[in-house]
Order: structure tokens, then C-alpha cells, then sequence
């Protein structure tokens, strides 16, 4: 493979580098790395990487999508293939030539197994389907200045999208330093936890976010909870909305209502970007579905909170490729705190953000998972496991007095894989309040605090034949695990959330997390 005559001198500076193995080489022009021939570890380049691959002869091309150079684009195409002919392609017996057969479509490609190690940390892949929509997690293996991408013939493909938060490393490098709420040595509760203590012990659901620190007057950002079902918008899941207090904007709330089904993935972010970002979900799901009929709707859902604090709201600074972004990016070990659309909250006058827990429990001896992912961003007087921590911490956040005129507002995702219907679901989500209540809330007069619950169980939509609900009268532990979940992920979504300084200077500080842990166990905890 050479560089076509489309590639002049004067476009592309090309180099031919030579590879460990004696064999193949590397052409490289300045943004895009094209590796092949026989893998081994090219040398001389920016953006130094190495493969390794079955079968020998593999081609690999890795493209910056964002116009960035190579070597630090944050969103890079893979293409990676062995083999490639069309169907009954006339090969001459020394398969040299084909002279003038070139057979027919389809095109055959030999998938690739091996590795392809990259530098710096925090990479995340998915797999691609042939119309460049997102079809599979892909394993990277995380290093301290490398990732390591997993290449696997099981994803059925040749395209791989690798997406990288541009805050990633600081994001990494502050999350060694933060401890969840747990690792302090509390047990919030009675129930048991998933094995991620996040909503994404639910099996299929998966979380991205994109944040955003533009500047001094930009801290925002995008949270995206895919419930992980393929065609959501064909295979509908049961969904309900409860409200606490609505004041807010919460986009698709009466269509779930009146017909108790979730059709798209939801978004959270700041209270002036739902407009953009319903605007990017919608076309997400219109491009990850491709068969919607025209003019058929999309009931996108959308929450926000106001992160006005340190967030110039009134700069629209999100836009519809934020969202795919933040969807591209989805994960089970997502992060927590001030990430995503909780990168400019406030919770108790402290620095908030997103939080998430889950809960086991067992009903007509079958087990089911409950998770909860909040944005936080409320007032009232901060109490953790009942001990007014609020009033006893030294340390105080500006205004700390009990104020509660200090509104704010809560988005609370709940998902399970209970087989509950529209009604049941309603049910659970009107008890997310309690857990709310628990912290210190009080759902005050300017607070928007509503709860979507959805189960990836379609036992709950009405004439699917998916099977039964469970009984009313053996909801309790759901009910239990929904206070506890929501209860605890507002605690991590202040111990995970740093100090945060921006519009104006403003400064929402992170609580001091040692001081809260010491009073928990003057008190016995």
C-alpha cells in the first residue's frame, strides 16, 4: 500500500519508516497515523503506537474526528481489517491478478484480533456497526501513559470509535485522591450493593458523560444513562415520572405519563441547554435507530438543574455533538462528582454532582438490582445517616447558615430489572423523595426534583406478552432500595465532587470530607 496521487507532496509531508520486522512500513502523514503491514512497534512518529495483531498482515488507519492533530485529538476513527475482496472475485492461481473480474458486492473482510496500544490514559472504544453507529463496548486496558485497545473479531467489525474526555487524566489523577462515601467505612442502610455500588449494576445500563471548562464563565456539562436496550425506540421499556416540586424543565414527561414507556436514552445538563440537548438526543437516536418512518415523533427526555453558580447558563455553550460526545463515551465504571451535567452543581452550599448507588434484593426467591444516578444540586440542612453534619462541620461553605430559601433542584434516574409496570414503576419513583429527605432536603419552593424510573424488564408495557409483574404487595424491598440508593448517592456526589471555581469567580467548595467522617463517628457510626 502507497500513498494514492491524490496525497501530493505539497498536502501530505509522507515518511517511510521502517517496522521491527524487516517487513511492511509506515506512512505517516501529520495527522493520521497509517499503520500497516506486518505488526510490530513503528518508531520515529508523534503519536507512537504499537500493534499487534492475528492474522500477520493486518491494515490499520487511525483518523482524528475532530480536526485536531493526531496527537491530541480527544476522538479518533480505527479502521482495522485483514484481508478484504469482493465476492467471487476472479483470482488468477498465483492470486496475483483478477484481471478484469472483480466479482460483486458483498465485501468480504477478515476481521482483527490483537491490541493496539496508545499513548495516554483514559481512552475508552466502542465497536461501530456499518452505518457508524455505536454497537459494543470494546475492552481498554488502562496504563499509566498507555491504553490498550482490545481488537476482537467478536464485535463483527473493522471500525472502532475511540473517545477520550479532554479532562480525563486530571479526572483520573483526582479520583485516586477522592474516596466514596463507603470507603470511609459507613454502610448507609440495610440492603446490599451491586458489585459497582452505581446504577449500572443494572445489567445493560451504561452512563457517558461529556464536561465541559471553557474559559472562566463555562462549567458544564452532559450526562447520558442508556438504559443498554438495542432499538430502544422499537422495543419500548415500562417508565414512569414522579414529581417533588416542579420547578423545573423536564422534557418528555407527559408522553411517559400518559403512555408509561421510555423510547430514548436521557440526557441531564444545565437548565438554559435543553433545548440543544434535546435537540442533539433526538438526532441521536435517529441516527443510532435508521428505520424510524418520517414523521414519526421522538420522545426525547431531557433533565436539567441550574448550575448558575459558577456556570454562565446564559451562554449556550452545548451543542448537539456534545451529546453524541457524551453518548459515544457511556460505560458501566463511569465516574462520579463534578463530571458531566454535575461539573457546575451545588448541593447544602457545597460543591455537588452527579452521585450513584444500587441495591440487591430478593422477592419469590429471585434476585433484582435497583440503581439510582442523581444530579445533585439542592439545599436545605445537611444531614448524613441521621446526624445533622451540616451544623457540626467547623468548616463552612459561604452563607452556610440554615437558609432555606437556598432552592435548588434534584434529577434522580432510577432503573431496575424488576418486571414492573407504568403504575409500579410511578410508585417507586414517588419514594425517591424520602431518600431525598433523608439528606435534608425539604423539596423547596424553587427546587425542580423529579425522579424517572424505568425497568429493562418489558414484562411492564402493556400487550408486549414479555410476561408478568411482580404483585403489589411485594414491592416493599424495592421501595426500601430506592430510599437507600437514592439516600446514598447523594453522598458520593458530594465526597466525589472538588472544589470548582468559575463565573466570576465564584467558588463552590469541595466539603471537607475528613471533618464530615470524624463527626459520623464521634456519633457512633
Amino acid at each position: 500500500m502507497t500513498p494514492r496521487n491524490r496525497h501530493k507532496a505539497s498536502d501530505h509531508r509522507w515518511e517511510r519508516i521502517a517496522w521491527k520486522a524487516g517487513r511492511g512500513r509506515q506512512t505517516t502523514p501529520p495527522k493520521n497515523p497509517h499503520p500497516w503491514g506486518h505488526p510490530a512497534a513503528p518508531r520515529g512518529i508523534k503519536f507512537p503506537i504499537s500493534i499487534s495483531t492475528s492474522p500477520e498482515f493486518a491494515a490499520v488507519t487511525l483518523t482524528a474526528l475532530d480536526s485536531r492533530d493526531i496527537s491530541s485529538s480527544t476522538r479518533v476513527l480505527v479502521t482495522a481489517c485483514g484481508k478484504c475482496e469482493n465476492t467471487n472475485m476472479g483470482f488468477s492461481d498465483d492470486r496475483r491478478t483478477v484481471g478484469k473480474n472483480w466479482g460483486n458486492d458483498p465485501v468480504r473482510i477478515e476481521t482483527v484480533s490483537g491490541t493496539l496500544t496508545i499513548p495516554r490514559s483514559g481512552w475508552r472504544c466502542n465497536a461501530l456497526s456499518a452505518k457508524g453507529t455505536p454497537a459494543g463496548q470494546v475492552t481498554v486496558n488502562q496504563q499509566e501513559a498507555n491504553s490498550i485497545v482490545q481488537l476482537s473479531p467478536v464485535h463483527e467489525t473493522m471500525w472502532y470509535l475511540l473517545t477520550r474526555d479532554k479532562t480525563r487524566n486530571g479526572q483520573a489523577r483526582r479520583m485516586t485522591q477522592l474516596k466514596r462515601f463507603r470507603e470511609y467505612g459507613f454502610a448507609p442502610g440495610t440492603l446490599a450493593t451491586g458489585s459497582m455500588n452505581k446504577v449500572t449494576d443494572v445489567s445493560g445500563v451504561l452512563v457517558g458523560h461529556l464536561s465541559k471548562r471553557e474559559g472562566e464563565r463555562v462549567r458544564t456539562g452532559i450526562t447520558v444513562i442508556d438504559p443498554g436496550v438495542t432499538g430502544l425506540y422499537h422495543h419500548k421499556l415500562p417508565a414512569a415520572v414522579a414529581v417533588g416540586n416542579g420547578f423545573g424543565k423536564l422534557t418528555g414527561v407527559t408522553q411517559i405519563t400518559e403512555l408509561g414507556t421510555l423510547e430514548t436514552p436521557i440526557a441531564l445538563t444545565n437548565t438554559l441547554a435543553v433545548g440543544p440537548v434535546l435537540h442533539g438526543l433526538v438526532e441521536l437516536v435517529l441516527r443510532v435507530t435508521g428505520d424510524i418512518p418520517t414523521g414519526q415523533t421522538v420522545n426525547g427526555v431531557v433533565g436539567e438543574t441550574n448550575d448558575g453558580v459558577v456556570n454562565d447558563i446564559h451562554r449556550i455553550s452545548l451543542s448537539k455533538e456534545d451529546v453524541a460526545a457524551a453518548y459515544e463515551s457511556r460505560t458501566r465504571d463511569f465516574d462520579l462528582g463534578s463530571v458531566g451535567a454535575g461539573t457546575g452543581t451545588s448541593v447544602f452550599k457545597w460543591k455537588g454532582g452527579i452521585g450513584s448507588a444500587s441495591r440487591l434484593v430478593t422477592i419469590e426467591n429471585r434476585e433484582f438490582v435497583v440503581g439510582a444516578l442523581l444530579q445533585t444540586n439542592f439545599g436545605g440542612d445537611l444531614t448524613i445517616m441521621g446526624i445533622p453534619v451540616g451544623k457540626l462541620l467547623q468548616e463552612k461553605p459561604p452563607k452556610a447558615e440554615s437558609d432555606l430559601k437556598n432552592d435548588g433542584s434534584c434529577m434522580i434516574v432510577l432503573a431496575t430489572d424488576a418486571p414492573l409496570s407504568s403504575r409500579q414503576l410511578g410508585r417507586l419513583a414517588r419514594r425517591a423523595m424520602i431518600g431525598l429527605g433523608r439528606t435534608g432536603s425539604v423539596l423547596a419552593h424553587g427546587s425542580g426534583d423529579y425522579a424517572v424510573a424505568f425497568s429493562t424488564d418489558r414484562s411492564g408495557v402493556e400487550g408486549s406478552g414479555a410476561g408478568d409483574c411482580l404483585p403489589d404487595n411485594e414491592l416493599n424491598p424495592l421501595f426500601l432500595a430506592v430510599v437507600e440508593a437514592v439516600e446514598e448517592s447523594v453522598y458520593d456526589s458530594l465526597f466525589m465532587s472538588e472544589t470548582v471555581t468559575g463565573r466570576d469567580g465564584n467558588t463552590l467548595r469541595q466539603i471537607p470530607t475528613d471533618e464530615a467522617a470524624r463527626i459520623l463517628k464521634e456519633h457512633g457510626l
